[in-house]
């Protein structure tokens, strides 16, 4: 308990989730190859000359702050290729003109174990500048010092953004080419210890502690949901059985298109408010007769919902403000409001739906008040 209270005394830092790109949203943002090819698609002057030339330029501005110089004459014409085949390997980016060849290794997360020597005996009637390009810094092997240097990704973009973009750039490229520059800084950060990562190494035991604590209340929070479920004579749907954010309350026998569902999950974030629903599945959401239901919402005073999924759908629902007697009572006090609240017009529901356990067609129904 004393560990609690040293970590209610400190000042948490909170960093910025990182925003998602359209990588990150298809899960291939740690793909190699993906992320060369989006480097070459830039550096291709046939898709536009003027960002091609920004990032050529670029690129030659970071490479010559290693102590070698390229000169300005150079790479005014050039092809751009990727995955070329060598001896041994193949070369994940290769820009070459008609005396120089820069050539790009290019890492994310993957160990380098390329045969760097083999990549420059492909070019050996070339001048050559090897690349490897990496999140942070990583050391030259030794047989390839003299002609191979180390960039890191986010210095290479840094220096375009610094350059800013070309004008007249086309929207959509704009936005491919910040969604990259987005993905870029997303795998540095995360090779990167920010202050909340170092917050934890400062204070482990305290953070354990809390964690400690959460977890308790998880389990506390599940022992409610198990007594409400008896209070209720209903069952919790088994297949949200690990979750910690909302429960449903259901009776697959008799009722299992109308149930309630529990949403706790602002309650786990401190702000001590639970909502009681009453959801359809959508079997019963599909139905365009339920419109007719609406005057139950409004006698029973309960909000309508417009929440809607493939399988489920919110009808009415209650949102309820805890203190802290009440949830140390949480799962009687639920039950409480379920039974006030929502108890007749749940079953009204049931009663409505349901003829002989089955559900009916409610397009034959009258008006319902």
């Amino acid at each position: 308990m004393n560990e609690l209270n040293e970590l209610l005394k400190l000042k948490i830092p909170i960093n910025d989730n990182p925003e998602d790109g359209f990588l990150e949203i298809i899960r291939k943002s740690h793909r190699e190859n993906i992320n060369s090819n989006i480097y070459a698609y830039f550096l291709d002057a046939d898709n536009n000359e003027g960002l091609a030339q920004l990032f050529i330029e670029s690129l030659i501005s970071v490479i010559n702050t290693e102590n070698i110089v390229i000169p300005s004459e150079t790479f005014n014409s050039y092809s751009v290729d990727t995955e070329v085949k060598t001896e041994n390997g193949s070369i994940d980016i290769a820009i070459d003109d008609d005396e120089y060849v820069i050539i790009i290794e290019n890492k994310l997360y993957h160990h380098l174990n390329n045969p760097l020597e083999d990549y420059l005996n492909h070019y050996s009637n070339k001048k050559r500048i090897g690349v490897l390009l990496t999140l942070e810094d990583h050391p030259i092997p030794d047989e390839v010092k003299s002609e191979f240097i180390n960039i890191k990704h986010i210095d290479w973009i840094n220096e375009i953004r610094d350059r800013g973009l070309p004008s007249g750039l086309p929207l959509k490229l704009y936005i491919y080419l910040n969604d990259f520059f987005q993905t870029i800084t997303n795998h540095t950060k995360s090779n990167t210890m920010n202050d909340e990562v170092k917050f934890f190494f400062d204070h482990t035991s305290q953070v354990e502690a809390a964690i400690n604590s959460k977890n308790k209340a998880q389990g506390y929070v599940w022992h409610q949901m198990e007594k409400l479920a008896r209070l209720l004579n209903l069952d919790i749907y088994k297949e949200n059985r690990t979750r910690y954010e909302y429960l449903n309350f259901w009776s697959r026998e008799n009722h299992k298109d109308i149930y309630y569902t529990v949403n706790f999950k602002e309650m786990m974030e401190g702000k001590n408010k639970i909502t009681i629903i009453i959801e359809f599945s959508s079997t019963l959401a599909q139905q365009e007769a339920l419109t007719k239901f609406k005057n139950l919402a409004l006698n029973h005073k309960l909000k309508l919902s417009n929440k809607a999924w493939k399988y489920t759908a919110h009808f009415l629902y209650k949102e309820y403000e805890l203190n802290t007697a009440q949830i140390e009572d949480l799962a009687n006090f639920i039950y409480s409001r379920i039974k006030e609240d929502f108890e007749s017009v749940f079953l009204k529901l049931i009663e409505l739906c349901y003829k002989n356990g089955k559900l009916i067609n409610l397009n034959n129904l009258d008006s319902i008040k």
